[in-house]
């Protein structure tokens, strides 16, 4: 039986683009929050939990620690616009 729980951020996961793409739409949403807007911690994962339909502190603490890099020809191409 596979624990997902033991996984670090430096672990490679394999996702699907969708979900690389949210994942950073979380991570710049939580830097723009807590580096421009200078929320507080709580308040940046309350604001993104109610903002992404998400449950658990847990599950965004996990997507923000998780290190994602695009490999779709398109996000470099959006990117570069």
């Amino acid at each position: 039986m596979n624990q997902v729980q033991g996984m670090s951020a430096a672990d490679t996961i394999r996702m699907r683009e969708v979900t690389k793409r949210k994942y950073l739409a979380i991570q710049k949403r939580f830097n723009h929050l807590y580096n421009e807007r200078r929320l507080r911690l709580d308040d940046c994962i309350e604001k993104i939990k109610e903002e992404y339909f998400m449950i658990s502190d847990r599950s965004v603490m996990k997507i923000l620690a998780t290190e994602v890099t695009l490999t779709d020809e398109r996000s470099t191409q959006i990117s570069d616009s």
